[in-house]
């Protein structure tokens, strides 16, 4: 088994304050979209076989991609008293709004500090400047000028596709004829992301990436893929010299990089089987501890101890803060049977489990800091060491097994049923309907919620 770490009261009165009634829109929504018959949706390329490749080389293009240079708010906004943004800028423009109190060399150095992170992500606006004097603005003008520069040294298409080399490679060798993958870094931009019923503008990492799988002349599939960071306040993404943005860029490459190998050739769907309606589909391992629980709770709207993650997901108590988690084991009565009842034909399962930390945004919760990944698990358990009391985690598993001599995985746990017409694959390959109840949530919004005991005082 390995273990991969990652670096990194009063209640007034029950007002129906803006916060209440995001969160009443919310969970009408949700009850709306848990009792409405799901759309049709396209067929799923993981369902039924895959062709068998061997080897495969990851090709870059060789364009820069579009980036977020365009004002995204023109406001200038004033600093509340916790510092926090009222109005909002990203880039250069939420620079000069943060410093906007201070003056002279000092907001000059800090401007000089910060503006290689955004040069290099292309995250940098043109926004109207609030810190005094002309030097901020001509630091402004130049970072401008700069940024196309950043970008070319960056060489983000190189980048990702050495990532997904070695993604690959965790497919070993198997037998079958060659291929390749194209990859395209289309866009880069920080943009304003959902946080209902938060009082300050959060924001997110976008990376837009389009692949193909190709084998001779013949495209076998293509996708478009969104990564889209945990959000955060403006504030955030510039304090210690913007470790944040740094951190979440070197997240989003590598997570990008992982599913656009799943995506393409590793993720394993079982055809259609006539489903339980729990909340965690067919084709996810169940799980047997914790088990999600759904509700609509206004109560989340004043008292923290209420408050939900996404789809209306409780945090459910486990008994200790070391929790023995359960899952089922693989392959299920399902998956042999879609073998044609040749359970020989899945050999090397493993287990794969990850932990996250929960990060409040506004009256909810989502799935925050990755916090532990353990690999190569070889039971359908695992207990976890001394979790922090009066905590909020959220956690996922997923099989890792050969059919067939091919590399596959299983899609990760998720209470992906909590919306009707949520599909996790289907926002990942960036396929959009008509519909106006297909919100393409991502898949992490809607892994297990759970709390530590202890004694919380919410």
């Amino acid at each position: 088994m390995t273990q991969v770490k990652p670096d990194s009261a009063r209640h007034g009165k029950l007002a129906l304050t803006m916060g209440v009634r995001t969160l009443l829109l919310v969970a009408a929504t949700q009850l709306f979209l848990g009792c409405t018959t799901p759309t049709q949706v396209p067929p799923n390329p993981a369902v039924g076989p895959r062709a068998p490749f061997g080897h495969i080389e990851v090709h870059a293009a060789n364009v820069p991609p579009q980036t977020n240079f365009a004002q995204v708010l023109q406001t200038k906004g004033q600093a509340a008293a916790t510092g926090a943004a009222t109005g909002a800028l990203i880039g250069v423009g939420e620079l000069a709004h943060g410093l906007a109190s201070c003056g002279g060399a000092y907001c000059g150095a800090a401007f000089m500090v910060l503006l290689p992170v955004f040069v290099a992500t292309g995250a940098i606006a043109n926004a109207v400047v609030h810190a005094a004097g002309a030097e901020s603005r001509q630091i402004v003008e130049d970072g401008e000028r700069a940024m196309q520069r950043g970008l070319e040294r960056l060489q983000l298409q190189s980048e990702l596709a050495r990532r997904l080399g070695a993604s690959l490679a965790s497919r070993g060798e198997p037998q079958g004829s060659p291929a390749r993958i194209d990859i395209e870094v289309r866009r880069v931009e920080v943009r304003e992301s959902a946080a209902p019923g938060a009082k300050v503008s959060r924001y997110a990492l976008a990376i837009a990436v389009h692949a193909r799988l190709v084998a001779g002349e013949k495209v076998v599939d293509e996708l478009t893929y969104a990564y889209r960071s945990r959000s955060a306040p403006a504030r955030d993404w510039l304090a210690d010299e913007a470790r944040l943005f740094v951190d979440e860029m070197e997240q989003g490459l590598t997570r990008t990089a992982e599913v656009l190998a799943e995506e393409l050739l590793l993720l394993y769907y079982p055809p259609p089987a006539d489903d339980d309606k729990s909340l965690v589909p067919y084709y996810a391992l169940k799980p047997h501890y914790p088990e999600p629980v759904r509700s609509i709770d206004i109560r989340g709207a004043w008292f923290e101890r209420y408050r939900q993650s996404w789809g209306g997901l409780e945090f459910v108590p486990v008994d200790s803060l070391a929790p023995v988690f359960r899952w089922e084991s693989f392959p299920r009565a399902l998956d042999v049977a879609a073998a044609g009842g040749a359970a020989g034909r899945f050999t090397d399962v493993s287990y794969e489990f990850a932990l996250f930390e929960a990060q409040r945004i506004g009256v909810i919760y989502e799935t925050g800091k990755p916090l532990y990944r353990f690999v190569g698990l070889g039971d359908p358990s695992l207990r976890l060491e001394s979790l922090e009391p009066c905590s909020r985690y959220l956690w996922t598993v997923r099989a890792r097994f050969r059919l067939d001599g091919q590399p596959r995985v299983t899609e990760w746990t998720g209470a992906y049923n909590a919306f009707a017409d949520q599909q996790p694959w289907e926002q990942r390959r960036g396929l959009q309907t008509t519909s106006m109840m297909r919100w393409g949530f991502p898949a992490e919004r809607f892994y297990l919620p759970f709390r530590t005991p202890g004694d919380c005082q919410s």
